[in-house]
């Protein structure tokens, strides 16, 4: 008998300590239904989060940690984002909504006086193309002296510098290949912008229609693919690198053989806003 209530007084002691255990746990942040913990899995917690004003709904955030009294005690900025406490069926979360662009930091406490921070930014929703190359691409039965006099006629019509490039704003959440607003930066990423229009649409390019960019800036319309048909797409793992490439043998400056395709090529690193 003894035996017997030895063993259930050490299983209560265990129960006790795991209770303890849970409360002294850091307070977190998480998306999803429920909390990852396990190493090795792709766990959900975060620190940050990022809202975007074409999804007005925000993000719903759970906490998990502390002892479970949780109140919001800090919002650093308050005109860039709107937050509540709500109760799902297991955890309490956060209800972040955005409000104007910016950032700011929100503030958790629990009934120990445990407190944690989930920094937050409104941000708009889309690309900023970097212009890290350019060259002039010649295509079809051409001498390279010809390739190189073509080259030479053409490279100071690119409309935009090395280290100078695009913003492309979309009017979707879901995808950045859409149409949105369009910033152009001649020069450099300091520099006012100006402002167009792009979209992601069928184009004709070598007299067949591709997907790719049309650009409209300054009066004029540029339209982009990524791959042409003499000029293959590169493979590369860097999912941060775009090759564009602009058929422009309409207005080459140097008189060019039948069946030759001049093209303006970017290389560019692309980066979120």
């Amino acid at each position: 008998m003894r035996h017997i209530y030895t063993f259930l007084l050490l299983a209560i002691l265990c129960l006790s300590m795991a209770s303890c255990s849970d409360d002294k746990r850091d307070i977190v942040f998480f998306t999803g239904d429920a909390p990852i913990y396990q190493t090795g899995t792709c766990v959900n917690l975060i620190s940050s989060v990022s809202l975007y004003p074409i999804k007005p709904e925000g993000e719903n955030i759970g906490i998990d940690g502390g002892n479970g009294d949780y109140s919001i005690i800090g919002n650093t900025d308050e005109a860039v984002v709107a937050v509540v406490m709500t109760v799902s069926e297991k955890y309490k979360r956060l209800q972040i909504t955005p409000k104007a662009l910016g950032e700011t930091t929100i503030i958790i406490s629990d009934g120990d006086g445990k407190t944690a921070a989930l920094k937050v930014k409104v941000r708009e929703y889309g690309k900023r193309m970097v212009v890290n190359a350019q060259g002039i691409i010649v295509n079809g039965e051409v001498t390279d002296e010809k390739k190189a006099e073509i080259a030479d006629g053409m490279k100071e019509t690119f409309p935009v510098a090395i280290n100078g490039g695009f913003e492309l704003v979309s009017g979707k959440s879901e995808t950045w290949k859409d149409e949105g607003i369009l910033r152009v930066y001649h020069e450099n990423f300091k520099e006012t912008p100006v402002i167009g229009s792009y979209s992601w649409k069928l184009i004709m390019v070598n007299d067949k229609e591709k997907m790719g960019f049309s650009f409209i800036f300054d009066d004029k319309e540029y339209q982009f693919t990524t791959s042409v048909r003499e000029e293959p797409k590169t493979r590369s793992n860097n999912t941060n690198v775009l090759q564009l490439y602009e058929d422009v043998t309409s207005q080459c400056t140097v008189e060019c053989p039948v069946g030759t395709r001049v093209y303006r090529g970017y290389k560019i690193y692309l980066e979120d806003l």
